[in-house]
Formats: structure tokens, C-alpha cells, sequence
């Protein structure tokens, strides 16, 4: 049976980063079993399905859960929550209802809950903590991306191994950054474009415009060795998010080992 999960984020970039970096988990660290199927073009659409809560949907974007709980009169009492622990919880109210009475979403097995910290390192633990919000704990897993201080902190960690032929201007941003924003990306700031630590900009500075698709800048996280991405964006929030996708989705897609007897 195929695993269907659901994105929710900000923007294409965060949706692109949880999709592949998720894929790669599965194919590079699950059981022998798993890693063959994710490996393989051919057999991995059979194996999951990413979209959103409408049909046709490649991911959904916040504003459209508030949208539709109001189209379908879902009521959602997070009496005292603000913020992002009322946005998770409405994802995860919303997901369920829709699961339980549209053929739109006719079952889900996770949501990933995408959204940049924008520079305040607790909004992980908000999303995490709306999420649990409910009475009833949802059927479904929910795996939290919390890119720090936003998704281009991701794509920079991955960065170095497409810089050996311009070395000049990996150098040219430390000097102006003083530090390496590569190994560092956490210090990096988020919607100051003015800011010379603004991460969009800098990683424009390294990587060239992304392009309609991010093509450009795709194989930072795609193709880097993912212990280097993690290793590099680990207070990024890149290692917590993969964390989460090896503890919610390796026993839901039935490698049950225990996490020290998994591939590192």
C-alpha cells in the first residue's frame, strides 16, 4: 500500500527540502528492504505519495488550512494558543476531519509541518507542541521541519562540495560574513535583505539566483553527503528534522529495528 503524506509549508523551498531530505533518509538509512525501493525511481511512486488537503495538490500552504476550516466549518479550541502552536494545531485538526469525512483526503499516514524559525529557535518546540494539542491524538504521525533561521540555511550547509570551481567566492563570504556560513548557517538572520547575514542573500552570493525550480540549487541537498548536510546544519534544525523522519516514518514503513541498529 502506498504511504501518503501531506506537506504543509511556507513555500515551494521548505516543501522541496522536507520532500527530498526525507526521501533521502529512507533510501540511504532504512532497512536493506526500504533503501532498494526509495532508490529506485521506478518503484519509490509506488511506495509514498507527497501532496496536500485539496486534490491535485503538490503540498499546501498554511494560509489554505485557515481557508478551508472555514469553508467546512471545522472549529478548532486551542483555548490560550498562539502563534505557531495554534497553526499546528489547526493543521492537525483540520487533516483529520478532512481524512474522516472527504473523499479528497481519503486516508493519511503523516504530515510534515514546514515553517522557517525566522531566528527564534522555539518555534520548533511551538509546532511540536501544537501538534500534540488535541484530546484525541491524531491517527496519523507528524514530523515537524523548523529550518533555522529559514530554509536557505539548508541549502547552504550543502553547499561546499559545488564551490571547488569558485572557490574565490566562498572565500570572499567569510571574509565579509567573519565566519563560514557553510559550517555556521544558524547565524545566518531571515527577511533582512539589507542585513549582510540575510541568508537569501548569501546564498544567491554562493549559488547563483535558484531559478523558477530552485534547479540551481537543488543538489546542495540532494546530492551532498547527508552526513555533511547534517553536520554543517545541525543547529540549523537539519539533524532534529531528520531525526524526526527516521523515529515516525522507519516503523511506519515497517523497519522496526531499534534506532542504534539503523544506518548512519
Amino acid at each position: 500500500m502506498t504511504a501518503r503524506f501531506v506537506i504543509i509549508a511556507e513555500d515551494e523551498l521548505g516543501q522541496k527540502l522536507a520532500r527530498d531530505l526525507a526521501d533521502r533518509v529512507v533510501a540511504e538509512r532504512a532497512v536493506e528492504w526500504l533503501r532498494e525501493l526509495w532508490a529506485d525511481e521506478g518503484t519509490l511512486a509506488t511506495q509514498r505519495s507527497f501532496g496536500g488537503l485539496r486534490a491535485g495538490q503538490a503540498w499546501c500552504r498554511w494560509a489554505e488550512v485557515k481557508q478551508l476550516a472555514d469553508e467546512r466549518s471545522i472549529r478548532v479550541h486551542g483555548l490560550g494558543m498562539k502563534a505557531e502552536r495554534a497553526m499546528a494545531l489547526k493543521a492537525v485538526a483540520v487533516t483529520a476531519e478532512m481524512e474522516a469525512t472527504s473523499p479528497e483526503v481519503p486516508r493519511v499516514d503523516a504530515i510534515f509541518l514546514v515553517h522557517d524559525t525566522d531566528g527564534d529557535e522555539e518555534v520548533r518546540e511551538r509546532l511540536r507542541d501544537g501538534a500534540r494539542g488535541r484530546e484525541a491524538p491524531p491517527r496519523f504521525k507528524v514530523i515537524v521541519a523548523a529550518p533555522h533561521p529559514e530554509s536557505e540555511a539548508w541549502v547552504i550547509a550543502g553547499a561546499k562540495p559545488w564551490l571547488a570551481d569558485a572557490p574565490a567566492q566562498h572565500d570572499e563570504e567569510r571574509k565579509r560574513l567573519g565566519f563560514d556560513p557553510i559550517t555556521q548557517p544558524e547565524r545566518l538572520s531571515a527577511n533582512r535583505p539589507t542585513d549582510k547575514r540575510d541568508a537569501k542573500r548569501v546564498c544567491e552570493a554562493l549559488l547563483g539566483a535558484h531559478g523558477d525550480a530552485y534547479e540551481t540549487w537543488e543538489r546542495c541537498w540532494k546530492e551532498t553527503p547527508l552526513r555533511e548536510l547534517e553536520k554543517n546544519g545541525a543547529q540549523a534544525g537539519l539533524r532534529a528534522y531528520t531525526q524526526e523522519v527516521e523515529g515516525a516514518l522507519f516503523p511506519l514503513l515497517g523497519d522496526s529495528r531499534p534506532q542504534d541498529g539503523r544506518q548512519r
